[in-house]
């Protein structure tokens, strides 16, 4: 008979292993790059963002094609548990998906203390060592008071 040729399908490609934020890692900006390292044969990537760890529901967010091994996802919660995941693809197929990380988001900043109590704005006559004092802000764990002889008004 002749003689025949064909070319085979390329394998599919491996499993990524992801890197950042660690896996546990607490404390993550709601802004976090979400990074892996290269797969093999590697194509593009698709990222999983999820607030359960099983991905059944509650998936934020499900990006494929993703060419680089960074993603971003859209800004996250404070004080919120994230599992993520990657996987990767070629013509030959998909890869496994990886195994979970998971990482909290930072807690959410205090807000201004706006409501300063004592001494009163203009107040007169105080002594060398006056008292100050302001309304307690929902979680903040610290205070930083300014005192200066200029008039700063915003």
């Amino acid at each position: 008979s002749g003689i025949w040729n064909f070319t085979t399908i390329i394998a599919a490609p491996e499993q990524p292993v992801l890197s950042s934020p660690a896996d546990s890692a607490i404390e993550v900006s709601i802004n976090p790059a979400l990074q892996w390292a290269p797969a093999a044969r590697a194509d593009s990537y698709r990222v999983q963002v999820a607030i359960d760890s099983g991905f059944a529901a509650g998936i934020i967010a499900d990006q494929p094609g993703i060419v680089s091994q960074s993603f971003s996802p859209s800004v996250l919660q404070y004080s919120t548990d994230y599992y993520w995941r990657v996987q990767s693809s070629n013509i030959g197929g998909t890869s496994p998906w990886t195994q979970v990380f998971s990482f909290t988001s930072a807690l959410a900043p205090p807000s201004a203390a706006s409501l300063l109590a004592t001494p009163a704005d203009n107040s007169t006559w105080l002594s060398l060592q006056p008292m100050f004092s302001w309304q307690p802000v929902a979680s903040a764990s610290s205070y930083q008071l300014q005192v200066s002889t200029a008039i700063f008004r915003a």
